[in-house]
Order: C-alpha cells, then sequence, then structure tokens
C-alpha cells in the first residue's frame, strides 16, 4: 500500500516538474526578459488559450448574424499603452508614426458606434535593412479571437538593383520621347530603369533589347541584388497560410474595445489601424455589368516578367530557362534570365509587383507566359490586386485591392510546357478583362495563394485533426497496447 502511495506521489511530482521544464522552455524562447509576472504563469496560460482557440471558419460560423458595419472608425495611435521599453513615435519618410520593436505589445482603445463586423487595415513601414517578414499577433478585449489570428505576418518590399543601359548617343531623343529618362556617365548614354512601363516604352525596349541586367565578360546576364526599400505600405489582415484568401472579419461590440498587437518578429512603425466595414466583393458579372459599355482597349504592353518593380521576398528573383525557344528574350551562346519565379514563388503570401500605364481608356485583357511544372497533375492559384495612382473611389477605373472575387483565385494549370492564357478561374470558357484609365499609373500584384485548393486542404487538416484527437482520447483509457481480452466499451 505504501508503495503504491509513495509510486503515485513520485509519478505526480514527476509529470510535474516536466510541464513546469517544459513551459520555461517555451516561455524563454517567446518571453522577453522584461516581462511582469511568473513566465511560467503567462506561458501556461498562453498554451490553454492555443488549446481552446476556434478556427477562423468556426469564428466565422459563430458571428454569421452579424451584420457588417456601416462606417469606418479609426484607431488613435499616438494613444497607446504598453509595459515595454523601444515603443516611441517617430517620424518615417515624413510621416508620423508608433515605432513597434520586435517584441513587447502595445494596446488601444478604440469607441466602436455598433456591433458590427469590422476588417483591419494597417499603414505600416517595415523597419529597413532586416531581412525577415514582420511577424505580429492580434487581440481583441484581451483574448486572440481565433487562431489564425497568432500568425499574422506583414510583407516588406524589395526592389532588384537593375543596371543601367547604354545606348547609342543617337537613340537618346527617341528614347526621352517614349519616356525613359536619359543620363550621361562619362560621356555616354543610359536610360535607367522606369518607374512605370507604357506601350511606346514597350516597343522601344523591343526593338533595341533594352535590358537593365549587369554583364560579364563572356555578356553573361548576372542575377541584381534584392535591395530592402521600405515604403508605406497597407496590410489587410488575412490568413498567412493561404486557406482564406479574403480578408478576416473581426467582430467588435459596441463601446470600448481594446485592440492589441504583440511581437513576434522584426520592427516596424505603425501610422495607421484603421476599422473598415466588411464588404462582400463583387462577382465577375457584377464587375462587367458596370463595364459593359466601355470600349475595348488600344495598348499592347509586354512586361518582361523578369524585371519585376518590386517583389515581398528577397528569394523571389529573375532565373534562365532555355526549355522554349520563343521565350523571350533567347539567346544561344550566353545566360539571359527571361523568367521569374519557379520554386522560388511558390509559399502563400508571396508578391510579385508591375507598374504601367495605357494611353487610351477601356477594357484590356492581362496576358501571362508561364509554365507551372512543379505540382504534377495540379494547378496552382495567384490572387490579383490592382492599385491605381491618381484616382479616388466612384471614379472609373479606380482600384485599391482585388478588382473582383474571382481575381482572388486565378488558375494556371500544370504542363511541361510553355503555356499562355488570359487570367481565368476554374470554369472552362470563362476568362476576366479589367477596365483602365489612359494616363494612369497602375500597379498589378500577383500573390501565392491556395485559391480553391485552400477550402480542400482545410478540410483534410481538419478531419486529421479530428482523428488524431480521437485516437488520444483513446490511448488513454486503453494505452499503446490494449488488452485484446478486454471490452473497453467504446460505442
Amino acid at each position: 500500500m505504501r508503495e503504491k502511495k509513495f509510486t503515485r506521489i513520485a509519478a505526480f511530482l514527476l509529470c510535474l516538474t516536466m510541464l513546469l521544464g517544459n513551459a520555461v522552455v517555451i516561455a524563454s524562447a517567446s518571453e522577453p526578459e522584461n516581462s511582469e509576472g511568473s513566465i511560467t504563469d503567462v506561458t501556461l496560460e498562453e498554451l490553454r488559450e492555443r488549446l481552446n482557440a476556434i478556427t477562423y471558419e468556426e469564428y466565422a460560423a459563430k458571428y454569421s448574424k452579424v451584420s457588417n458595419a456601416t462606417a469606418p472608425v479609426q484607431v488613435p495611435i499616438d494613444q497607446y499603452v504598453t509595459k515595454d521599453p523601444g515603443f516611441d513615435m517617430v517620424e518615417r519618410d515624413g510621416q508620423t508614426a508608433l515605432l513597434t520593436p520586435q517584441n513587447g505589445s502595445v494596446t488601444w482603445t478604440v469607441n466602436v458606434p455598433e456591433t458590427a463586423k469590422y476588417v483591419i487595415k494597417i499603414d505600416y513601414y517595415p523597419d529597413p535593412n532586416r531581412a525577415t517578414s514582420i511577424e505580429r499577433i492580434l487581440q481583441i478585449n484581451d483574448t486572440v479571437p481565433f487562431a489564425e489570428a497568432r500568425f499574422l505576418t506583414l510583407p516588406k518590399r524589395w526592389v532588384n538593383d537593375y543596371e543601367d543601359f547604354e545606348i547609342p548617343a543617337d537613340l537618346a531623343d527617341e528614347a526621352a520621347k517614349v519616356g525613359y529618362t536619359v543620363i550621361e556617365k562619362e560621356g555616354k548614354k543610359f536610360i535607367t530603369f522606369p518607374d512605370h512601363v507604357t506601350e511606346d516604352m514597350s516597343k522601344f525596349a523591343d526593338e533595341y533589347k533594352v535590358r537593365f541586367f549587369q554583364r560579364d565578360i563572356t555578356n553573361n546576364e548576372l542575377r541584381p541584388t534584392a535591395v530592402d526599400e521600405p515604403a508605406w505600405m497597407s496590410y489587410y489582415l488575412k490568413d498567412s497560410s493561404g486557406y482564406y484568401t479574403d480578408n478576416f472579419n473581426f467582430v467588435l461590440e459596441q463601446g470600448e474595445n481594446t485592440i492589441t498587437l504583440q511581437g513576434q518578429n522584426e520592427p516596424m512603425s505603425i501610422k495607421a489601424i484603421t476599422l473598415l466595414p466588411a464588404e462582400d466583393l463583387k462577382t465577375y458579372d457584377e464587375y462587367f455589368a458596370a463595364y459593359k459599355d466601355m470600349p475595348v482597349g488600344q495598348d499592347t504592353i509586354k512586361i518582361e516578367a523578369e524585371l519585376a518593380s518590386s517583389m515581398s521576398n528577397k528569394t523571389i528573383y529573375p532565373i534562365e530557362d532555355r526549355s522554349c525557344a520563343i521565350n523571350s528574350p533567347t539567346d544561344v551562346t550566353c545566360i539571359v534570365l527571361n523568367t521569374v519565379g519557379g520554386e522560388k514563388w511558390a509559399t502563400a503570401g508571396q508578391w510579385v509587383e508591375y507598374r504601367f500605364s495605357v494611353g487610351s481608356s477601356g477594357m484590356y485583357d492581362i496576358v501571362s507566359r508561364f509554365r507551372q511544372n512543379i505540382l504534377d497533375g495540379m494547378y496552382t492559384c495567384r490572387s490579383l490586386y490592382i492599385y491605381s495612382e491618381g484616382l479616388k473611389p466612384g471614379d472609373n477605373g479606380y482600384y485599391n485591392g482585388a478588382p473582383f472575387e474571382e481575381a482572388l483565385k486565378l488558375v494556371y494549370n500544370y504542363s511541361d510546357s510553355w503555356q499562355v492564357t488570359q487570367m481565368a478561374g476554374t470554369e472552362a470558357d470563362k476568362s476576366y478583362s479589367v477596365y483602365l484609365e489612359k494616363d494612369v499609373t497602375y500597379t498589378i500584384r500577383f500573390e501565392v495563394t491556395l485559391g480553391l485548393m485552400g477550402d480542400v486542404v482545410r478540410r483534410v487538416e481538419e478531419a486529421i485533426n479530428a482523428i488524431n484527437a480521437d485516437y488520444l482520447n483513446i490511448i488513454k483509457l486503453t494505452g499503446l497496447s490494449p488488452d485484446a481480452y478486454r471490452d473497453y466499451g467504446f460505442s
């Protein structure tokens, strides 16, 4: 009897020691040294929260009857509360912002006029000279609303350090006339990488083989260095894993609410946090109905994919492909960087941007030449976002994100060969066009997403988690080696 009692006490103490030991190890990796209170208590609370967290799908179902907000709400950035060092109001690119370090948390109190669904937008400035993405945890009223809100990833902005292209002196005037910036160095004429591309610039580049890559002694093009070029960016809180293509809808109660951002990786400066009314994107049919009477655009602009304006990661860089003779450009004698992405552009949330301007207003097709030979027998998905400069909401051709719902789930099918396709979804006979206003600078962004596969992958993962939970509940009673002669009475 005494031996059994001693064994139970020893087992209890051993389990407790292991539990607290694990908690301390986890805390040492995530808690700042100056955190108040017991590290073990904070970590155990965090573990309980993670174990009890619901998914975004469950959260959305729980609040499905809550209506969308009717007006935006601005969070007072300068009225912040924190117990951690490093938070301070600073100047970033001429704007006043709150510097938030990579550790510690900051809280704002915001008065919400109505109980409703909101989308949360953060205007931020990444810290320069840092390679990794920004990571934060969101809490509303001191609680993480759902599991995915623990893993918010805010991208940075990278640009290639392109080389100036030398041109003959007699072409300088023509290059300037079509829109290129011409400079002189050591008595020679050069054109710089353009801010955006027009039809005339595209034709000039094709005719005179304009390239912005440095070359080695044997005329091989060299990969440019990716430079961290911070700028003011807007981020709508959404799923960093790519399972959900839409922005998160958060439910806030009428009255005072607190919003907390807890640092996990990388500092950033925040200019504004805005609670925007949640809106359902128009379908393509609804979008097209608004522009059906518009003329067809007359410009044809060819943008070489390897000449991206900016990227979300420095690992997305120009590469050479010789698998097809008509790849543009191509050369049998030297290395030509004529594609971008491949296996380096495959993680959810990674994006590539291009800037251009059309000379005639109208409906345009966005056509891609691509090869998707990574996922055997499957399609990959990209989300298309369009941003316009100088236009305001309500203007024809104004965009500030995805133009319609289907643009979030564009499909690119598998093939060993190169393909040419207009942007389209899974419907075989349906492709999409967009309206563009003349003399407006547009930025288009292609972002990696799971698209329609996200729903399938998410359901499979939920099924596996449910099976694992059932398995753990069973072995609690049976152990890893069940008694073959015992009836456990499972229904």
